[in-house]
C-alpha cells in the first residue's frame, strides 16, 4: 500500500510508525503497548484484536533506518508469520509512506483468505488512523 500526505512530512510519517507506545491512540485495532526500546533487535508487545480476538502479540524490530525505514516481524499464533515493512520518502508538498505488510498463515487457502482480510485491515487503519492521509492505495 502506499499513503501520501501533504500534512504529514516523510519525518513526521515515519515517526508515527516509529513510535510504537502511540499506536493504541490511533491503531484502533490494538488496546495496549509494552515497550522498552525502539531499535533493531528489540522486541515490544501488543494486546489487539485479531480476527476479532484479543491476543498479545509480539513484534521483533527487525530494521531502522531513521526518516526512512523500520522493519517488524510478527511470529503469530499457530506458527503464523506476519512481516511490516515501512518505508518513506518525499516527493515535493507530499510525505510518501510504502507499507509492504505480508503473511505466512500456514497454507495457501489461510493466506488468500484470512490474509486478504488482515491485508484489508491494514488499508483501513490507514485511512482512518492517520488523520491527514489524502491518498491511501494499494499497489504491486
Amino acid at each position: 500500500m502506499q499513503a501520501k500526505s501533504k500534512i504529514h512530512t516523510q519525518k513526521a510519517l515515519w515517526q508515527a510508525m516509529a513510535d510504537v507506545q502511540k499506536y493504541p491512540n490511533w491503531v484502533k485495532y490494538c488496546k495496549s503497548v509494552s515497550v522498552t526500546e525502539v531499535k533493531e533487535g528489540a522486541t515490544f508487545h501488543d494486546v489487539t484484536t485479531l480476527l476479532w480476538i484479543p491476543m498479545k502479540i509480539e513484534h521483533v524490530i527487525t530494521k531502522i533506518k531513521p526518516h526512512e525505514e523500520i522493519h517488524f516481524f510478527l511470529p503469530l499464533p499457530g506458527g503464523a508469520k506476519m512481516w511490516h515493512r515501512f518505508s518513506f520518502k518525499q516527493e515535493g508538498e507530499y510525505g510518501v509512506m510504502i507499507a509492504d505488510i505480508t503473511f505466512d498463515l500456514g497454507n495457501r487457502f489461510y493466506n488468500a483468505t484470512v490474509g486478504y482480510i488482515l491485508e484489508k485491515r491494514w488499508e483501513s487503519l490507514l485511512r482512518q488512523g492517520l488523520p491527514g492521509l489524502e491518498d491511501v492505495k494499494r499497489i504491486k
